[in-house]
């Protein structure tokens, strides 16, 4: 790169600068002006005259000789800068333009030691922060130079975390992650956080980057519980615990924390997950009436479905057969062809014929209802095959074309259930087992 620079800007950067820390190597009492004042005037005039190659080795000078020229050492390296800047620009093929702009890299890279050497204050930190952001812009230019970025903003950080920028931080994470720096990438985090209490988009940010990197739900779940110990009244972080403490089955948090829950006003989700709990607690009353707030709650047909069936499932194991009826059919009046709800009632059918003794004509026309259900179940494939398997569990218990005879009935004739199992009210059309 050196070699390029010298033949293509016959530059002459002193790449190990000398006790008086220079960049050109200028030998200023033998230059064709020999004083600061003659100097600035000449580059000043041409450089507002966009003149900047005639302004350049004046310039020059004044970088190696003067460089904080009247308290103008800022303004003359950053007219440097703006000066190869301009000249990659207009440079007309990639070799070049690639040359100009590591000419800018490398007066950033000098302008330090050389301005501190000259006395003159600088702040290193936002120098390194400036490089790193040249090498972003000019990125399509100068590929190669990318991987400088990372640890020049790194270099910042570990300078001064305070007074570096957000922008940088995140970039720093954000290629910690990239890198799979999960360690590097927590404790980092942990880091800045307190300096970012009071922002909600960056602590969203860094929450959000925390359940990237941690490897196990585990993970998550400490760490969620320390930001809710620093944090009790935090409802969206007990909620976030509670779920967590749900999926891990951490029985005496979820005890714990559940009375906050109530207290608050639960979504949809949170309620059906409260439901669940009360169904493995074996509270079947209260979680039947979790459901029923849950449901409530509900924005679509598709989350009122699943609530009702639940609803329905629970009424149905605790023997409650007319309310799980109930609640199944307001299911079907909403989606027709709910398998899961067309098995739910004819389960009930066929227990009530069972639990009537099943010998009966009435019993079999309850079990003829039924298998009426699993056949309409059975058009929904997520349940078709357990559908069939119990339509065909009960048709042999269908009564026989013999016992129709003797009670005077054709087989298709409609008969309305009766007897013991009457409350269930349905009309079906008698089949035979034979």
């Amino acid at each position: 790169m050196t070699t390029r620079l010298l033949t293509l800007l016959c530059l002459t950067f002193a790449l190990a600068l000398p006790a008086r820390a220079q960049l050109f190597g200028v030998v200023c009492d033998q230059a064709e002006y020999t004083t600061a004042d003659i100097n600035y005037s000449l580059y000043s005039e041409n450089f507002k005259n966009e003149a900047y190659v005639e302004a350049l080795p004046n310039l020059r000078w004044i970088i190696d000789c003067e460089p904080d020229f009247r308290g103008t050492a800022r303004r003359n390296f950053d007219r440097l800068e703006d000066i190869y800047t301009h000249f990659a620009a207009t440079a007309t093929d990639a070799d070049t333009k690639a040359a100009y702009l590591d000419s800018v890299l490398i007066v950033k890279e000098y302008k330090v030691p050389i301005l501190q050497a000259a006395g003159t204050d600088i702040d290193e930190h936002a120098a390194l922060i400036e490089k790193a952001r040249f090498i972003q812009t000019q990125a399509e230019s100068m590929p190669d130079r990318l991987d400088e970025v990372l640890p020049l903003y790194e270099q910042a950080y570990e300078m001064d975390q305070a007074k570096t920028d957000t922008y940088t931080i995140q970039y720093i994470l954000s290629e910690k992650v990239k890198a799979e720096q999960i360690d590097e990438t927590i404790a980092m985090i942990n880091e800045v956080r307190p300096r970012y209490a009071d922002d909600a988009e960056m602590t969203q940010y860094l929450d959000q980057l925390m359940l990237i990197v941690l490897p196990t739900p585990e993970a998550m779940y400490d760490f969620r519980r320390e930001q809710l110990a620093a944090d009790p009244e935090n409802q969206e972080l007990i909620l976030q615990v509670f779920e967590l403490a749900d999926q891990l089955k951490d029985t005496s948090e979820i005890l714990r924390l559940k009375p906050a829950i109530l207290e608050m006003e639960p979504s949809r989700k949170t309620l059906m997950m409260l439901g669940r709990i009360a169904v493995d607690e074996g509270d079947t009353d209260e979680a039947i009436s979790l459901y029923q707030r849950a449901n409530e709650l509900s924005e679509t047909e598709e989350q009122r479905v699943a609530g009702l069936y639940e609803i329905g499932r629970l009424q149905q194991t605790a023997g409650s057969l007319r309310a799980a009826r109930s609640t199944y059919r307001e299911v079907l009046a909403i989606n027709s062809d709910h398998g899961p709800s067309l098995i739910g009632i004819g389960d009930i059918y066929a227990s009530a014929g069972s639990n009537c003794g099943g010998t009966s004509l009435d019993d079999k026309a309850a079990f003829i209802a039924a298998v009426g259900y699993y056949n309409r179940a059975a058009s929904d494939a997520t349940v078709a095959n357990v559908a069939r398997q119990k339509a065909g569990s009960y048709a042999p218990y269908f009564p026989t074309k013999e016992s129709l005879f003797f009670k005077n009935i054709q087989p298709g004739s409609r008969y309305t259930v009766g007897g013991c199992p009457g409350w269930i009210g349905e009309t079906v059309t008698l089949r035979t087992s034979d």
